[in-house]
């Protein structure tokens, strides 16, 4: 998997740090980094281009880390986006964006090394679905549900794929690869979820889409997408 990783930073120290150790994975587990700096004046220069990997300092003197992702959501919604931060206390904040995951600063070799295990495992997640003759990549699934006696496959380009199938015959592979069922006959792609709202019981996606969580599955959903930010 060729990965084109954007760092941005307002400390070169931190800047070269993540660049290293990045370096030591290069061509490793079957990943290739392709890897660009920017100082935190050279915002701009960040957006004009898209990544497949962000490393975004949140506490930086112009625009934070939070903004930032923001404004690459809307234009690179499939995106990953790392938060790195002295704050450790963020960590909480940042779970209301779609983060891939968090590094403490006070634990950078230890959180990086996580950071890889958790980037490693998802490459298991190019898996994709046959449907027919086609083939479906997990990656581009925001969401499945069935519908009588078929099954609705929702992507993230917006067109819906119609199967006649019953979901129990599709639940364990989609769960294996990332999806969460959050009730009868419906599974999320943890990947897509923008935010949880637990007042309502509701998942956002992405695309702004809301998902129904039904109350004896809150608990799952909950235990799932917090291990699943966490890397776990």
């Amino acid at each position: 998997m060729k990965y084109k990783i954007a760092i941005i930073d307002d400390c070169l120290c931190d800047i070269l740090k993540l660049k290293q150790l990045l370096q030591q994975y290069n061509e490793l587990n079957g990943m290739t980094f392709y890897i660009t700096t920017f100082n935190n004046n050279e915002y701009e220069q960040l957006i004009s281009t898209e990544y497949d990997l962000y490393f975004l300092d949140i506490d930086m003197p112009n625009k934070g880390g939070f903004e930032i992702a923001r404004t690459i959501e809307k234009i690179n919604s499939s995106c990953k986006i790392v938060f790195c931060s002295f704050k450790d206390d963020l960590v909480f904040q940042s779970l209301s964006n779609n983060i891939f995951f968090f590094i403490r600063k006070s634990y950078f070799i230890e959180d990086f090394n996580n950071f890889i295990i958790k980037l490693t495992d998802s490459l298991e997640f190019e898996n994709f679905y046959v449907c027919g003759d086609r083939k479906i990549y997990f990656k581009n699934i925001l969401y499945v549900e069935s519908c009588k006696h078929y099954v609705l496959i929702h992507l993230k380009n917006y067109e819906t794929i119609k199967e006649r199938i019953n979901i129990k015959h599709i639940i364990n592979q989609f769960e294996d690869n990332y999806f969460v069922n959050v009730d009868n006959g419906v599974l999320v792609n943890l990947s897509f979820i923008k935010r949880i709202n637990y007042v309502n019981n509701k998942i956002v996606l992405i695309n702004d889409n809301e998902v129904d969580i039904s109350l004896r599955k809150v608990k799952e959903v909950k235990t799932k997408y917090h291990k699943f930010l966490a890397g776990c």
